[in-house]
């Protein structure tokens, strides 16, 4: 049985993440062969029970386990990293509070296949010798080595700022570091309470940060999510600055100053022409890979790169940290418009963005839909017409009966009439 997904293992509390699984999980960090765990969580209620349950594996077999509390998951891996300890972090990153997740650091990495496989291993078999119980220990200003770290990248500011923490991991520690940024600053979904993470706040629902934005006059707005590894930027007029749009600032300005090793950036296959197209315009090349953070960071990690992200915000500055960081985006953020002395929409003003669609389809089997010669044949007609104008990624959802339907050209009625004929294909009858 498979366990983990793109990013760690996700589910609901007591229900897929119960008791078994999440204590068979625990004992199976002894593959590491360490004496401590370190445990981070963002703020959902559910973070006790899976923080307990984990703990009583660890426990069991003569590990220890040191609770460093309320902690972005980039916080979490930079303290892993530093201390070349094994990091375990409960949280669903954007997902609402019903929800949660447990991602497991080594030394400051995830995952790779193959240690996951060797955990699910371990956690069907459950086959250990118990020998001895090992010690709780709460250290929650552990957090500190992680500030220290921020506040080295600390650019000060007039700007007006508002900042939105999705009521999440970072609802303590932006305070920390934004209050020696600018005497402007402005917080919203600064106060957890359990049920309220990510509730029309945070870097996937912006009204919020707009609405604030707007009446307070403010500058610029950054958007985190839930464990604090996004970041989404609106600028005063609420326009958004999504992950590709950074990706591009970042690209412009690490080429002006001649640290873009390579001249490559790393972007996901849903990225938006128009970003592109600009990038190449600059010189700048590249690279389009599968969805999600982990696949990015690989493609950097083997080619030396120094930059990626994802339109969602995760944002991979290389020659900073190995790791999407919210935080550390926007202070990056603030350094490149403080020493540009520009506008967020002067900094993209060479971009033409392109329209997409995103659908959702229901289906009963996702995988053989897309072994249909009709749609394939359509597919392949649909590139020769329009070449690089054109992006279509139509791909099964990882935990759910649904393809995703992903359309982008130059015009909104083009993509609505491919999404038609492609349902069409499929014989889905809306």
């Amino acid at each position: 049985m498979n366990y983990f997904g793109t990013d760690g293992i996700r589910g609901i509390p007591n229900v897929d993440l119960n008791f078994d699984l999440v204590s068979s999980l625990g004992k199976a960090l002894s593959i590491f062969n360490v004496k401590d765990v370190y445990i981070a969580s963002d703020t959902r209620e559910s973070k006790d029970f899976l923080i307990s349950c984990l703990s009583s594996g660890i426990l069991s077999l003569g590990m220890n386990v040191h609770y460093l509390g309320i902690m972005s998951t980039s916080g979490l891996i930079y303290y892993s990293y530093v201390n070349k300890v094994i990091g375990v972090m409960i949280t669903a990153s954007h997902n609402p509070y019903y929800d949660n997740g447990i991602k497991i650091i080594n030394k400051g990495f995830k995952l790779n296949k193959d240690e996951e496989e060797k955990i699910e291993s371990l956690i069907n078999n459950n086959d250990y010798k118990y020998l001895d119980v090992g010690s709780f220990y709460f250290e929650e200003n552990k957090v500190n080595i992680y500030l220290d770290f921020l506040k080295k990248h600390i650019v000060k500011t007039n700007l007006s700022i508002c900042l939105d923490c999705a009521n999440g991991s970072t609802y303590k520690i932006a305070q920390e570091i934004f209050k020696d940024v600018s005497n402007k600053i402005i917080y919203i979904g600064i106060n957890p309470n359990g049920k309220n993470i990510n509730l029309d706040v945070g870097s996937t629902h912006l009204e919020k940060l707009k609405e604030t934005v707007r009446k307070n006059k403010c500058d610029l707005g950054f958007a985190f999510d839930g464990d604090g590894d996004r970041l989404i930027a609106i600028d005063k007029n609420c326009q958004v600055i999504d992950g590709d749009l950074l990706v591009y600032i970042f690209a412009t300005y690490l080429l002006e100053n001649n640290l873009l090793n390579k001249n490559y950036v790393v972007l996901s296959k849903m990225a938006n022409i128009g970003v592109i197209n600009a990038l190449k315009s600059k010189g700048i090349k590249v690279k389009e890979v599968d969805v999600g953070d982990k696949y990015i960071y690989q493609e950097i990690k083997n080619n030396d790169y120094v930059l990626g992200g994802e339109e969602s915000g995760h944002i991979i500055l290389n020659n900073l940290f190995h790791t999407g960081d919210g935080i550390l985006a926007a202070l990056y953020l603030i350094k490149i418009l403080e020493e540009k002395k520009q506008s967020l929409l002067e900094l993209i003003k060479d971009i033409s963005i392109y329209p997409s669609i995103l659908y959702n389809l229901k289906v009963k089997d996702k995988n053989n839909i897309l072994k249909n010669k009709n749609l394939d044949n359509y597919l392949k007609s649909l590139k020769e017409k329009y070449k690089d104008d054109l992006k279509i990624v139509i791909r099964p959802s990882g935990t759910e009966d649904k393809l995703r339907i992903f359309i982008m050209s130059k015009e909104k009625d083009i993509n609505q009439k491919i999404l038609d004929n492609v349902l069409n294909i499929i014989n889905v009858k809306e």
